[in-house]
């Protein structure tokens, strides 16, 4: 839609009489002349405007409504949002409120994220590189990430996953914190790299592995995280003499079994124990265990045999099933 061209009537024949003097005519010739002019003017100012209503349609068809930003304060929505307002941060360690975050600050997507030399310092949520000689982590030359949560009472609560990169395999920790970081704690998240290793306890609560295996010269055990703690043993005896007279029975001296931990390993009262002749060998020699007992880290046992035997070799498997806490 444009604005039509205005047209000035020509008064000239209508404007002389009779009589009328040259400088009567000269001035009223000046004054159609002024009339021209005015409509040319407003026919330009026309035409203008008719340009202006054609780039704004064609921008109006163009423009993309979520795009357009009007200025702060007009009243305008803006649907492109508030984000061109904004400050951008201004180094790596910025936590400035509203600030918007800039590529490799806090060490996201680019750029060395800062680091921490004491988990105690923590308190703002991002990743950090953990200084070689931190105080307050598991393993220093690490990365961690913290998110940072104010509860409704005031108090920043800060979730802490930390990942070892000093070691020949990551080991990663999870930690969190309440108001205090002073009782930050880290605790192990379970993986295939750390479920078996050394379980460890402070106060009745695990700290370190799932299970742990191990042996030495006399057998081997497990520990489990729960305080459970299993010991195997096999051992061969030879020469042993059945020649003890027992209720109709020949019996053997008392036969020991070491065990392979300590009695500072393992909780003595509670413990229960088994001990067995190795597969077929009871037939062969048609002998049976007698009496079971422990003292300390020791078992001990007799075997039984209808006739009197004054050498036999044998094997036996023992089991053990005690606490290490």
């Amino acid at each position: 839609m444009s604005v039509p061209n205005v047209a000035v009537q020509n008064w000239t024949q209508y404007n002389f009489e009779d009589g009328d003097t040259n400088e009567v005519i000269t001035k009223q010739n000046g004054f159609n002349d002024s009339l021209a002019l005015f409509q040319t003017s407003i026919n330009n100012m026309i035409a203008a405007l008719n340009d202006d209503v054609v780039f704004v349609n064609q921008a109006r068809e163009e423009l993309n409504a979520d795009n357009i930003v009007h200025a702060p304060g007009s009243g305008l929505p803006n649907q492109a949002g508030s984000a061109y307002s904004k400050d951008v941060t201004t180094s790596a360690t910025d936590t400035t409120e509203e600030r918007l975050l800039k590529v490799g600050d806090g060490g996201v997507l680019g750029g060395d994220a800062p680091s921490s030399g004491n988990a105690s310092a923590v308190r703002n949520g991002g990743f950090y590189e953990v200084d070689i000689n931190a105080i307050g982590f598991p393993h220093a030359s690490s990365l961690l990430f913290a998110a940072r949560r104010t509860a409704s009472l005031g108090v920043n609560r800060v979730a802490e996953i930390f990942i070892a990169a000093n070691g020949p395999e990551p080991v990663p920790k999870i930690a969190f914190r309440g108001g205090d970081p002073a009782v930050l704690k880290f605790t192990d998240i379970y993986h295939n790299k750390n479920i078996v290793g050394i379980v460890s306890q402070e106060g009745g609560v695990p700290t370190g592995a799932i299970f742990q295996k191990d042996s030495n010269s006399f057998g081997s055990w497990e520990k489990h995280a729960d305080g459970t703690l299993k010991m195997h043993v096999n051992a061969a005896f030879a020469g042993v003499s059945i020649t003890n007279s027992d209720g109709g029975w020949f019996r053997s001296n008392d036969n020991q079994i070491i065990l392979p931990l300590g009695t500072s390993e393992f909780i003595g009262p509670g413990t229960t124990f088994s001990i067995s002749l190795q597969s077929g060998a009871g037939e062969m020699l048609a002998c049976t265990i007698g009496r079971t007992r422990r003292s300390g880290s020791s078992l001990f046992f007799t075997l039984l045999k209808g006739v009197s035997t004054p050498s036999v070799d044998f094997e036996v498997t023992a089991t053990v099933h005690s606490r290490w806490y």
